[in-house]
């Protein structure tokens, strides 16, 4: 399950999961500024808001990287989702 990959991920704190989120939010700092709002709530809007950051991430190459270090393996069944 992606969401459970996903907060396990968020727990554990590696250096792998720390960049993976600085790779995202340097993507997508503009975004992020003006939605700050919506990502200091739930885990749910966490995991939803970083969905949405993957999605909007351009270069192909950085996207999979991202996704795979924040989802692991479970990115690679639901990468087609985004753009």
């Amino acid at each position: 399950d992606l969401r459970k990959e996903f907060y396990i991920r968020l727990k554990d704190e590696s250096e792998q999961t720390k960049e993976a989120l600085r790779d995202l939010g340097a993507a997508n700092w503009k975004y992020a500024l003006f939605n700050i709002h919506k990502l200091l709530h739930s885990q749910e809007d966490i995991f939803v808001t970083t969905l949405e950051l993957l999605d909007r991430v351009s270069d192909p190459v950085k996207k999979e990287s991202i996704g795979i270090r924040l989802f692991g393996t479970q990115y690679e069944d639901v990468k087609g989702v985004f753009k």
